[in-house]
Order: C-alpha cells, then sequence, then structure tokens
C-alpha cells in the first residue's frame, strides 16, 4: 500500500465554505454507525472515556474519505506523516482525489489557487485550517472546539432550508410524541423525523443536518436537556416554527434550582415560535394562550385508536392536538388513529432461555418512564411471573425517601421478583411488599457475579436502569447460552406494512392476518399480540396446536384453523377455535361428535358440536386443488348445513392458486366466479355466510375488486413479494456472527467433500450458521454472498450443519472474530438468498432454526 502523507493547502477555511462543500456529506460521529462510507465526513468528538479521533485510521480503511479532526493529534504518525499541526485547531483532512473533483465544483473558492499543478499519489491527503466563527449560539458555549462547529455547521444549514420545524421537548414523552405525530400525518406529507432520541447538543444538530428542501416537508425534533444553559444553544441551533411541550416530570431535576426554573428552562426553546401545543397543566402558566385540545380531542371516535396502557394516553392526546394545529381534519386523524402503537422505539424484546422473555428497556430510568416499562411488561406477561432487574433513580432532585415511596407503590402487586442495584436504592427496602422476591446489589459487578446461582423459567424479566448503570450488559449476560446468530423483527416496520395494506382496503372489508408457521418464522405470538394490540381481530393459523399457543398466551381475536383434523374437533372447542371444514370427514365429525355408527349420510341435528354456528367456515376448491370441497360436492354440504338447521356459517372461503401471475389472471378470475356461484346457492338454500374471502397477499395489491368481505394477509406483512407498488419496508434481518478466521493455501481444501478451494493464498471466516439454523446446503460452494459493509463475501464449500465458511481475501484486515455478517435484510433481499436454494422466500422463512434469536425491534 502507497505511504499515506499529508499537505496543508489552506491556512484558513470559512465556516460557509466549509459548509457549501460538507452539506453533501452525512455527518458521521460514532464510528459505529458508519453506514455510506463514501458519502459520510467523520467528525471526531472528545468524550469522557475515548475520543473519537482514535477511531479515524480505521474508518479510512473503511472507504472514509473526509474527516475533520483537531490539530493535536499525535496517533497520526502510524498512518499519516508530515502532519503539521499541533494546536487544538480543526483540520479539514480530505483524500487528494476529492480535493481535485471539489474544486472543479467550486466548493472552496479562492483556495483553489494554491492547488494548481498539483499532481495526487494514491492515498495522500490534503488539509485545510477551519476558522470558526467568533460569536457563539450562547452565553454558555460548547465546552471544545468539535461540538462548537458541528452546533454551528446544522445552524447554518438550517438558515439555508425554508422547511418548517416542530420542536417537541418536556422530561418524557418526546420520541414517542414524534413519532406518532409523523404517523398521524404522513398520509398527504413527507415528514422528517430526528433518529431516534438524537434531541442532546449532539444529537439535535445531527438531526437538524438531515434536514433537506425539496424533499420535506416538515421536519420533526426532539430537543433534550438536564441543566441551564442548554436550551438557549438548541433553539438557536433549530429555529422551530412551531412546539410541543409533552409534560414535566421528574427527570434531570438535579439540574436546576426548582421546578420553576427547570420549566422556564426547557420553554426557551419556543420563544420565537408561532404556537405551542401542550396538555400539561405545569406549561400553561408560561404560554400567552391556552387553546383548549381536549374539547376537540373528546370529539374524535377513541375507540379507534389501540388500546393504550394509562401512560402512553396523554402521549397520544398530545400527538393529536399538535395534528390539529398542523391542519389534518377530524376524518383524517381518525382514519390514522388505528396505527398508533404503544410501544417505545427503544424497547427490545427478546426470548430467553427456559421460555423467559427478556424486554430491555435500559435507556432511561425515572417514574413515568417506569410505570410505563411495567406496563408494557404486564401485556406482555400472560401466565408469566414478571421480575424487574431496577437500578437508582437518578437525578431526580428529591428525597431519596419520597422517590423510592413512589417506585414502591408502582412495583408492589404487579411485580413477583425484584433485583436493585446502586447506593440509594436502598432506601425502597423496608417499603416494598412482603410478597415480592428482593435481591439487592451495591453495583452491577456484584450482581453479575451472582446472577448464575439464580434459575429463570417462565418468567418475563424486564431490564429497567440508568445508561450509567450498563443494565444492558445484564441482558447479554441472560442470553449468553443462546445462539449469537439472530433474526431481527422491525415492528415499526411491520406496523407500517400493516397500514399500507390497511390503505387499499374498503371500508367494509375486514384484515385478517395470517400467523401459521410461527408467524413466517418471526415468533407467532409476539407477532399475533401486536397485532391484536393493533386492530387485528382475525388470525388463521395451518393447526390446532398453533392456535391453541396463541390461546395461551392471551389472544383474544378470532382463530380458525386452516388444516384441523377429526380428533382434535373437541380441542377446538376448548380453546375458542374455530375449525374450516374442507371434506366430508370433517364436515360429518363435526356435525356428529359422538362418533357413534350411522349410515355415512345421516345426522342427528341435536348432536351438533358447534354451539355457536358463526364459528363453522367452509373452504371451497376452485382451482388450488390442496384442500378444500369441490363444486360438484356442495349440493351435499347444503344438504348436511340444512339438516342441522345451520342458517348462516362464519365464512366461505377459497385461495387463489396464481394471485402473483399477470398470465394466470383470467384463471383467478374463473376461482373468483366460482367462489361468488358457491356464496350464491348457498343464500338461494337460505344459508347466509358471515364473510366471504379468496385474497392473500398477492391478491390483496393485484386483485383490489375482488376484496369481498375478507382478506388473509400473509407474507406481504413482511416486505416480502411483489408488492413494490405498496411502498412495503423489510421486516426481517438475519445476522451470523464470524466464529473463527484462518489463512490458507491454494493447496488446501474446505468442507465436507472438499468442496471449498482458494485459486491463491487467502483468509477464510468461519459463521455460526448452518442448515440447522436455515441456511439451505444449496446455499454453498458460491452460490450465495454473505453481506459485510460493501463486502459480498461468497460462501466456500459445503455448508455445514452449525455452520459454514466464506472467503475473506478481498476484505479489509478490520474484519475480525464476532464481525456480523448480514443473511438477508434491507440492503441485502432474501430474494438472493431463495434464488441461490432455488426455492422461494416462504422455505426460508420458515425454515429458520429455533436457536436463531428473535429481537423484536423497533416497537
Amino acid at each position: 500500500m502507497s505511504q499515506k502523507y499529508v499537505q496543508i493547502v489552506s491556512s484558513s477555511l470559512s465556516l460557509a465554505q466549509l459548509y457549501r462543500f460538507l452539506h453533501q456529506f452525512d455527518l458521521l460521529v460514532d464510528s459505529r454507525l458508519l453506514r455510506s462510507p463514501g458519502n459520510s465526513c467523520f467528525l471526531a468528538l472528545p468524550g469522557k472515556q475515548t475520543n473519537g479521533r482514535k477511531f479515524a485510521q480505521r474508518l479510512a480503511t473503511q472507504g472514509v474519505e473526509v474527516f475533520i479532526l483537531p490539530g493535536h493529534f499525535p496517533e497520526a504518525t502510524s498512518w499519516l506523516i508530515d502532519w503539521p499541526f499541533d494546536g487544538e485547531d480543526l483540520i479539514l483532512l480530505m483524500e487528494t482525489k476529492l480535493v481535485e473533483q471539489s474544486l472543479s465544483k467550486n466548493y472552496f473558492g479562492h483556495a483553489a489557487a494554491t492547488l494548481h499543478g498539483h499532481q495526487p499519489r494514491a492515498k495522500s491527503y490534503q488539509a485545510f485550517n477551519i476558522s470558526l466563527p467568533d460569536q457563539s449560539l450562547s452565553n454558555e458555549p460548547p465546552p471544545n472546539s468539535s461540538l462548537r462547529l458541528l452546533q454551528a455547521l446544522a445552524a447554518h444549514h438550517r438558515k439555508q432550508i425554508r422547511v418548517p420545524i416542530l420542536a417537541i421537548t418536556g422530561t418524557h414523552g418526546k420520541t414517542i410524541v414524534k413519532d406518532w405525530l409523523a404517523q398521524l400525518l404522513s398520509y398527504d406529507r413527507n415528514i422528517y423525523t430526528s433518529p431516534r432520541s438524537y434531541n442532546s447538543q449532539i444529537g439535535l444538530p445531527l438531526s437538524v443536518w438531515g434536514i433537506q428542501d425539496g424533499l420535506h416537508d416538515l421536519a420533526i425534533i426532539e430537543a433534550g436537556i438536564s441543566q441551564r444553559g442548554e436550551m438557549e444553544r438548541l433553539a438557536s441551533i433549530c429555529q422551530p416554527n412551531y412546539g410541543v411541550f409533552t409534560v414535566l416530570g421528574d427527570a434531570h431535576r438535579a439540574g436546576f434550582s426548582d421546578v420553576d426554573d427547570q420549566l422556564r428552562e426547557k420553554f426557551k426553546l419556543f420563544e420565537r415560535c408561532e404556537w405551542v401545543v401542550t396538555l400539561d397543566p405545569a406549561g400553561s402558566p408560561l404560554l400567552q394562550s391556552q387553546e383548549d385540545y381536549m374539547g376537540f380531542i373528546k370529539s374524535l371516535d377513541l375507540s379507534r385508536l389501540p388500546d393504550l396502557p394509562v401512560p402512553y394516553l396523554h402521549n397520544a392526546y398530545t400527538a393529536l392536538a399538535a395534528a390539529v394545529k398542523l391542519g389534518a381534519t377530524q376524518e383524517e386523524l381518525e382514519a390514522q388513529m388505528s396505527k398508533l402503537s404503544p410501544l417505545s422505539n427503544l424497547l427490545q424484546t427478546r426470548m430467553a432461555p427456559n421460555d423467559c422473555l427478556l424486554i430491555d428497556d435500559s435507556y432511561s430510568n425515572d417514574l413515568t418512564s417506569l410505570a410505563a416499562a411495567i406496563d408494557f411488561a404486564d401485556i406482555r406477561t400472560h401466565r408469566r411471573r414478571l421480575t424487574l432487574f431496577l437500578s437508582d433513580l437518578l437525578q431526580s432532585g428529591r428525597p431519596p425517601e419520597e422517590l423510592y415511596a413512589e417506585v414502591a407503590a408502582i412495583l408492589n402487586g404487579r411485580v413477583e421478583r425484584v433485583f436493585l442495584v446502586g447506593q440509594e436504592i436502598e432506601a425502597i427496602l423496608p417499603l416494598l411488599s412482603d410478597r415480592i422476591e428482593v435481591h439487592y446489589f451495591e453495583d452491577l459487578s456484584s450482581l453479575q457475579r451472582a446472577l448464575p446461582t439464580y434459575r429463570f423459567q417462565e418468567e418475563t424479566i424486564l431490564l429497567k436502569g440508568a445508561r450509567v448503570f450498563g443494565m444492558e450488559e445484564l441482558g447479554d449476560q441472560l442470553l449468553q447460552r443462546r445462539h449469537h446468530t439472530r433474526l431481527e423483527i422491525d415492528t415499526g416496520a411491520l406496523l407500517h406494512n400493516l397500514s399500507r395494506f390497511r390503505e387499499v382496503l374498503l371500508p367494509e372489508t375486514t384484515l385478517a392476518v395470517m400467523v401459521k408457521a410461527s408467524a413466517y418464522g418471526s415468533g407467532d405470538l409476539a407477532i399475533a399480540q401486536l397485532l391484536e394490540r393493533n386492530g387485528i381481530g382475525w388470525f388463521f393459523v395451518a393447526y390446532a396446536n398453533e392456535g391453541i399457543a396463541l390461546r395461551k398466551g392471551g389472544i383474544k381475536g378470532r382463530i380458525l384453523v386452516l388444516n384441523p383434523s377429526v380428533d382434535q374437533l373437541s380441542l377446538l372447542k376448548e380453546y375458542g377455535l374455530e375449525p374450516i371444514l374442507h371434506n366430508r370427514a370433517l364436515l360429518k365429525a363435526t356435525l356428529s361428535p359422538d362418533g357413534s355408527k350411522r349410515p355415512p349420510d345421516v345426522v342427528t341435528p341435536s348432536q351438533s358440536l358447534l354451539s355457536l354456528p358463526e364459528q363453522m367456515h367452509i373452504e371451497l376448491d376452485s382451482g388450488m386443488s390442496r384442500l378444500g370441497f369441490s363444486p360438484e360436492d356442495l349440493p351435499w354440504v347444503i344438504e348436511q348445513l340444512k339438516q342441522h338447521e345451520i342458517v348462516e356459517i362464519g365464512s366461505l372461503m377459497s385461495h387463489l392458486a396464481a394471485a402473483e401471475d399477470p398470465e394466470e389472471d383470467h384463471f383467478s378470475q374463473v376461482q373468483a366466479d366460482r367462489l361468488q356461484r358457491a356464496a350464491a346457492d348457498l343464500r338461494k338454500s337460505e344459508i347466509g355466510i358471515g364473510k366471504l374471502h379468496l385474497l392473500n397477499s398477492s391478491g390483496i395489491s393485484r386483485h383490489r375488486h375482488h376484496q369481498l368481505d375478507l382478506v388473509r394477509l400473509g407474507i406481504g406483512l413482511y416486505g416480502v413479494g411483489q408488492h413494490k407498488e405498496m411502498n412495503l419496508r423489510p421486516v426481517l434481518s438475519l445476522v451470523a456472527p464470524i466464529t473463527a478466521i484462518r489463512s490458507i493455501g491454494p493447496d488446501q481444501t474446505v468442507s465436507y467433500s472438499r468442496k471449498g478451494r482458494l485459486k491463491k493464498e487467502g483468509r477464510i471466516g468461519v459463521v455460526g450458521m448452518g442448515y440447522a439454523d436455515g441456511l439451505p446446503r444449496l446455499a454453498g460452494n458460491g452460490r450465495f454472498c454473505f453481506k459485510y459493509q460493501d463486502y459480498l463475501l461468497s460462501t466456500l464449500g459445503n455448508i455445514c450443519m452449525d455452520m459454514c465458511m466464506v472467503d475473506l481475501s478481498e476484505v479489509d484486515q478490520d474484519i475480525g472474530i464476532g464481525s456480523e455478517l448480514v443473511v438477508f435484510g434491507h440492503q441485502h433481499p432474501i430474494e438472493l438468498l431463495a434464488e441461490a436454494a432455488m426455492t422461494i422466500p416462504y422455505e426460508i422463512l420458515t425454515g429458520i432454526g429455533s436457536r436463531v434469536q428473535r429481537i423484536y425491534i423497533g416497537e
């Protein structure tokens, strides 16, 4: 590799010149979040534990070409020579080839004169001094020049764009109000929202940097502070047009002299706003005029909201009130309300060993978020006891005895076992109910040492702690016996897809969801619970045991069993499951449950198994040739139903054989006609039909004129299939780690049957995923590639049961043991793996092994 060097080009680069160049790049301050190396500028920020500049060399090897570094950069000698700076001034460092391209666009103005005739060398760099603006954004400037520059760039960007900004602050609920407000308004606007909970002195400037004229109609961003003097600077950066104040709670109270001081500091964000929305009485005295939003909210059909825990209702009402101020009508809001999910996107839910459910909410810890997390866990604790790991509640500004009395009131009667960590939380011990099993530890390391002595079995485990305690490490420890290969389920994307399918349905059409085969591998109970909370009341499973598991997990909606067996009919009744009858034996057994020997076509009406006629469903084989009564069987079916005085069946259904294929649209129409004729025959015989349904996922998107009374959404919910016009998002990502790396020569072979060989000396990686985890054997021997950053790593040799090998020869040295490879995901479609294995995505998803972790993200 050519030796790298630095040449100083200009002694002064103004903020305006720097902005003209940098506004085309993503500003990266966390090396772990690198996504697009060629489109990123790394700004090295000093931190409490490490300095960002130490990661510059690694990012350079990953393809990043632009850096902003402090002049005092002692690590420079390991990868750069001729580093001429030794002060704290900031330096723009660029690969020479990029400098030449930029000068041709005149980003740097007169600085170009110093570069005429320069001949760039491979991997050479050129450096520009940056002149920071003299004026600060507030009376209390940031503590370091890197942060000062970041904030100045964001403030300069804000002055260039015309997109209106709505800023949200408060001690709680900022993220969920932001996300809900965006959902309520997204029907006719392109809404930009700040990523995750980016609301700090670093996060807010990064959020503002992402707003683009011509792309966004409105930007909604969060602003959070923990002490005096911070909000003035954030307000100067984002310059909001409108404001929302969520609620004033105890979080970060210690950074202010009293409650009024905290409130006044937060309202500095709104000094130039046209209007401010708040439903919190605490904020009303600081508003010039306070509108009565609750009057409008009560006029809405609030039954359209999902079943929200109490702490979330205030957030929902606040989002609705802000949407009204932004021009949303009652009709528009009521159409969007069902999409509001009661979950924080900071929570992660995972299945842990011994049938435990692990909920990780270790991002923050205060009274309001603790109560919300307990509510969240309650929803999922059906027939499981609740175990809580809880740390000190920091920065509340309240006496410990008063604070922990309220914590005890939240826990008593709702938690069965609690593990307490910290110095202050000891005050809660005498306040907890005798019915709670209590374990106290002064610090996290003591708890970690003791954790292996405790047994966790069939329980919900909630991790709740202030970030400084590192409670997420407990999650890793509790999951350590789990396979490191994981399937990530993006529930935010799933709910987006659900809403997209809802939007194409007629108001009178019911949306049912298929959760058979463990919801296509994503976990049937967790997905069904999420869907039920978001208004889905009909579920389809393949077999009785799948439906029973849903009932035991607390699902209350209607569950239809596609392929019941005669010997399971009593179980169906016991668990409230509804059979879809598709052959004579099933229908006869359903109507004659005692099994007595009778002539084959003689039944007794009084002995019907089904107490409610709407529980019986009939399937017609209209052309799939799989399950269902043929049209020729229908007169016999009608005769049996009439003998038993059945006046209505729950539904009549059929299944399209080629809904996705335009060349088979004529046959799809033939099937639809056959179903309609069968329905007409039943009705002529005075047998009513509760629901008539035909369409699957592809049918919903391609044959909308056949919606009928109900549609059955399946794999389309996960963003898979031929639904490009639906603007769906991929829900599922499968990730596997590298567990070993070794060098081999061209004379060595790899894996069983000696099928794998390299053409020259190189490196291979062992990946912790094999055919027992769902990676098909046909994907071996170079037929499939894993994705790592911008690299495609081909399989080498045969796939083994528990692992496989990939070729690392062309990858830079930064890849190592523990590096994670994408099997499929957002930028690496599942169709690539399906094609390599000569199959379809359905088979890939349903073949993912049970030992692969399922992690639910983005709820």
